[in-house]
């Protein structure tokens, strides 16, 4: 009677779902050089939407710092340049508590007279060490010293992503050659035992005939390399820059709003179970000695058990985690965005127009549906590039 009930306790141990929340809980990040925040604010929001982004880094954010910009649904924090040019910025979800990190003003003023932009969070979670997050420009060809690079990397703590586009060339991240201010990043990385997150895939879109190359890095702390997820994704949205989305799991549950949940593993119904039929097959199917080697058996008996039960025991159906898009989301928008992803080489126009009789009218998306015209003069050019319904004055 006792070894039955310790055979019982054994089967359900093995038909129990884990209640590892690792493998199933995300943090969400997205990474992208905008060039230009502003322009991007109509594709921002579906690509936060449709990637669940709770945190969103962004560089070469070309924002004065009088100007005002709005990405609903996060608050923002930001590094601007007075020129308008450069700029740094973070992006958090509202549901998600934060707070500005602040930064030496010695180390404030060594990257101002640099136009170099850098910004911090610390991302605040339930029973979870607070994650501290960074958001960095550094233009290219600047005249960066060894000791100020390694003054931005000491900021670091022992949980922390830093992520931005460096203008820095580096083997280690993936680029076919390495140069001075790449160099000087890859030796403070590894001075501080940093952990690089790129793939070596490109992050940057060139103009034929000249390849793609990697100026945009991830950096973490050693405890996130293992455990994250680093990818590029296709489409550049305008920039000349790809997003890059960043997944790092947490181990305890932060709130649902804060995390992505992947499609959960079908559990076992216990209460709709044949338990007849159960040990009917367990019992046919042990043979009558098992293995002598104590993880062999186990694993055999492991097996007879899980197929017995996928025989006896009906399942519950998965609930997929269902990503929301903004509301005038609708089947015309989604056509739009696949119909516009021919290949990452972006086709442009180029319009010249007699000056009197410059009115270009520019047909954009809004609530769904293309409705409106505005009217935009310019010059005797029009740089325009048919796939993002917008209108760029060629310089």
């Amino acid at each position: 009677m006792q070894s039955d009930l310790w055979v019982g306790f054994l089967v359900v141990l093995i038909l129990m779902p884990s209640n590892n929340n690792t493998s199933n809980t995300f943090l969400n990040i997205l990474q992208w050089n905008t060039r230009s925040l502003y322009s991007r604010l109509i594709d921002i929001p579906h690509i936060l939407s449709s990637n669940n982004v709770s945190v969103a880094l962004f560089s070469e954010t070309w924002l004065l710092p009088s100007r005002r910009i709005n990405i609903p649904g996060y608050r923002l924090v930001r590094d601007d340049r007075p020129d308008g040019y450069g700029g740094a910025a973070i992006a958090v979800k509202n549901s998600i508590k934060f707070r500005a990190l602040d930064i030496n003003p010695g180390l404030n003023r060594s990257l101002a007279s640099l136009n170099i932009n850098l910004v911090g969070v610390k991302i605040l979670l339930n029973n979870n060490p607070g994650l501290d997050i960074w958001s960095c420009y550094i233009p290219p060809h600047s005249n960066i010293s060894q000791v100020t690079i390694n003054n931005i990397f000491n900021i670091m703590s022992n949980y922390c992503l830093f992520g931005g586009d460096i203008n820095g060339h580096h083997s280690c991240w993936g680029s076919n050659r390495n140069d001075h201010q790449g160099c000087l990043i890859y030796s403070a990385i590894e001075d501080l035992q940093l952990c690089v997150l790129n793939n070596g895939s490109p992050t940057r879109l060139n103009h034929p005939p000249f390849p793609d190359t990697v100026v945009d890095i991830s950096v973490s702390s050693p405890n996130i390399l293992l455990t994250s997820q680093w990818e590029v994704l296709d489409y550049p949205h305008g920039s000349d820059h790809y997003p890059i989305l960043i997944r790092l799991p947490y181990s305890q549950s932060p709130p649902d709003s804060l995390v992505t949940k992947v499609q959960q593993i079908p559990k076992f119904n216990f209460n709709k179970a044949d338990w007849a039929l159960f040990s009917s097959m367990v019992e046919t199917r042990i043979p009558s000695r098992l293995s002598e080697d104590p993880l062999e058996a186990y694993a055999s008996f492991t097996d007879i058990v899980i197929s017995a039960a996928n025989l006896s025991i009906p399942k519950s159906k998965s609930s997929p985690h269902t990503r929301t898009s903004p509301t005038w989301w609708n089947d015309k928008c989604t056509a739009t965005v696949k119909a516009r992803r021919i290949g990452p080489q972006q086709m442009w126009l180029v319009l010249i127009v007699p000056r009197p009789q410059l009115k270009v009218y520019v047909q954009y998306a809004h609530a769904g549906e293309c409705k409106g015209w505005r009217v935009e003069k310019y010059g005797n050019f029009v740089f325009w590039p048919p796939p993002t319904i917008r209108i760029h004055k060629l310089l």
